[in-house]
C-alpha cells in the first residue's frame, strides 16, 4: 500500500511539473505542436509484455519526450550485483526514485548506498551512476529525465 501511495505522489508531481513547464502559455510558441492529449494516451499502466530487455535487466517507458515535450519517465529493473551502465554525464537533469531494493548512487566520484522511497537528483553535466547494491535482490527505480 505504501509503495502505491508513493508512486501516486510521484505521478502527481510529474503531472504538476508537466502542467507548469510544458503547457505554460509563455513557452507554448517555442515548442512543437503538441499531440491531442486524452485519457487514452495520458494514462500508462505498467505492462510486463512491453518491457525492453537490457543487458542487466529491463526498462519500461511510461512517458517519452516526443509525447511530453521533453520529459521522460521510465522504470528500470537491474539484476542483483549489476548496473544498467557505468557512471556518465549528460546535458539533462535527472532524478532517480528507488521503488524496491538498495542502490549505490555515484555522484561526482562519491558513492552512497540508499534504499526504497529515496529520490536521487543528478544535476546537468555532473558525472553520476546507479547500480544494484545487493548481490541477492534486484533493484527497481523510476528515472525522470528533463530534456
Amino acid at each position: 500500500m505504501q509503495k502505491e501511495f508513493i508512486f501516486i505522489i510521484v505521478i502527481v508531481f510529474i503531472a504538476g511539473f508537466l502542467a507548469g513547464r510544458y503547457i505554460h502559455p509563455g513557452r507554448a510558441a517555442a515548442q512543437k505542436a503538441s499531440p491531442e492529449y486524452t485519457l487514452d494516451n495520458c494514462v500508462t499502466v505498467f505492462d510486463e509484455g512491453k518491457t525492453e530487455a537490457k543487458k542487466n535487466g529491463w526498462a519500461f517507458w511510461f512517458a517519452r519526450r516526443d509525447f511530453t515535450g521533453g520529459l521522460n519517465l521510465k522504470m528500470s529493473f537491474v539484476k542483483a550485483g549489476a548496473a544498467s551502465h557505468p557512471p556518465h554525464r549528460h546535458d539533462e537533469k535527472e532524478i532517480f526514485y528507488i521503488l524496491q531494493g538498495k542502490a549505490n548512487f555515484n555522484l561526482n566520484g562519491q558513492t552512497r548506498t540508499v534504499g526504497e522511497n529515496t529520490a536521487l537528483f543528478c544535476p546537468t553535466g555532473v558525472p553520476h551512476g546507479i547500480s544494484n547494491a545487493s548481490d541477492e535482490e534486484p533493484v527497481s527505480y523510476l528515472v525522470i529525465k528533463d530534456n
